[in-house]
């Protein structure tokens, strides 16, 4: 799933993803039941190729504000805990 939040001179979102644990399901249990599911959020960005082309354009203010606001708005939930990226 992905949320599109800008749109201007470049594209910029969060997208989400559920990763399960296919070690402890069963093939009556998909999708994996919430014991094992784990979601990933992150910001994607997407600088079209001919704007890049003719112009470096920073995209650092953006992204930053973005990742403020996800990991702001995630910790804001006590049932969510945060961990460190997934190898």
């Amino acid at each position: 799933m992905a949320v599109l939040c800008k749109r201007d001179t470049y594209m910029l979102g969060v997208s989400c993803v559920s990763y399960g644990n296919c070690e402890n399901a069963s093939e009556d249990d998909l999708p994996p039941s919430s014991d094992y599911v784990m979601w990933c959020c992150m910001v994607f960005l997407e600088v079209p190729f001919f704007k890049r082309l003719f112009r470096k354009i920073d995209t650092r203010e953006g992204t930053e504000n973005i990742s403020h606001e996800l990991r702001s708005l995630l910790k804001s939930e006590p049932k969510i805990p945060l961990v460190n990226e997934p190898i």
